[in-house]
């Protein structure tokens, strides 16, 4: 047990959650040093400047709302309140002009309903919890104290470090390791790539992105915009982004090109088999002595189809239902 580092470990194992991903088009206008969109107890989303004076841009912008009955509803929810911080002067602004006519929610209703329903990946929800050297620096600090106790300013003095060196070594541990899976289907068009995490959840390609969860549904959720990069955080929750991708029916034949360091397959009679390394182009592996794949990865599959999982040596993780097996 590591006890500079201890953690309640909680693994979330979860379907479908509300989508918080819905697109708005915000004017910016600088110089600002930073712009707020509140959404109230749903979150917010955040732009980190700065925007020089004369910049104008009117972007596509996500807001972690709740839309309870999706794009139907979504005129419905109210505009985030706008906070501006300013930047040299007091010129710059945003202006919220509406929700965006087209929204990736449409995108993820073209995924068909199998890949859509297939349980998220588990994540690792780090919380804080004080180690054995928080637990002595306090026994030492109210010792000390006690022995100082005719000297009140003395006593405030070691009250203050020891509160200060506890909080430090109490921080919490709020980013999990990242997960990312492909799922796929042989015959479908559209396949999707889910990313998985806690605490802080970087967001690649945000233009792909059709939707995002979160564990616990409903948590407020903050967006943020540095530069070009874009990120999702939760306080000790999971986070779970989502993108659309075209499919792959090549997987499984002599034109895929892909590398694994492992890979499982399923039979149609549901018996798995762990095949080891593999790089496309070439046959399918026999069997090999080894485990099964995770657990998660061998839930909420279909039955009576052929199923492959792969292990990329990044360590990102393929799913794909209906491969041709030798």
């Amino acid at each position: 047990m590591n006890l500079l580092a201890p953690v309640l470990l909680t693994l979330s194992l979860t379907g479908q959650g509300e989508n918080r991903w819905w697109l708005a088009d915000v004017e910016l206008t600088g110089p600002f040093e930073r712009v707020v969109l509140d959404c109230g107890e749903e979150g917010s989303t955040v732009f980190h400047g700065p925007y020089l004076k004369g910049e104008r841009t009117t972007e596509r912008v996500p807001l972690p709302v709740v839309s309870p009955l999706g794009v139907t509803s979504l005129g419905s929810v109210p505009a985030p309140a706008i906070e501006v911080v300013e930047y040299e002067s007091f010129d710059g602004g945003a202006a919220f002009h509406g929700w965006s006519a087209a929204q990736p929610a449409g995108d993820w209703e073209a995924v068909p309903p199998g890949l859509r329903a297939r349980p998220r990946p588990p994540v690792e929800v780090l919380r804080p919890r004080a180690p054995w050297s928080a637990l002595l620096l306090v026994c030492g600090a109210f010792a000390l104290g006690f022995g100082l106790r005719r000297r009140p300013w003395a006593v405030a003095a070691v009250a203050c470090a020891g509160a200060i060196a506890t909080v430090w070594l109490v921080r919490p541990l709020a980013e999990g390791v990242e997960t990312v899976v492909l799922e796929g289907d042989v015959d479908a068009a559209h396949w999707v790539i889910v990313s998985a995490g806690a605490g802080r959840l970087p967001v690649d390609d945000p233009a792909s992105v059709v939707r995002v969860e979160s564990e616990p549904d409903g948590a407020p959720l903050l967006f943020e915009r540095d530069g070009a990069d874009w990120s999702v955080r939760l306080a000790g929750g999971a986070l779970y982004a989502i993108r659309r991708t075209p499919g792959l029916p090549d997987l499984g034949t002599a034109r895929w090109t892909g590398a694994f360091d492992a890979v499982w397959t399923r039979d149609a009679a549901g018996s798995w088999a762990h095949r080891g390394p593999w790089v496309g182009g070439n046959p399918l592996p026999g069997q090999v002595e080894g485990d099964d794949p995770p657990g998660w990865l061998r839930a909420g599959l279909p039955p009576g189809r052929t199923v492959l999982v792969g292990r990329t040596p990044a360590g990102t993780w393929t799913r794909v239902t209906g491969v041709e097996l030798p």
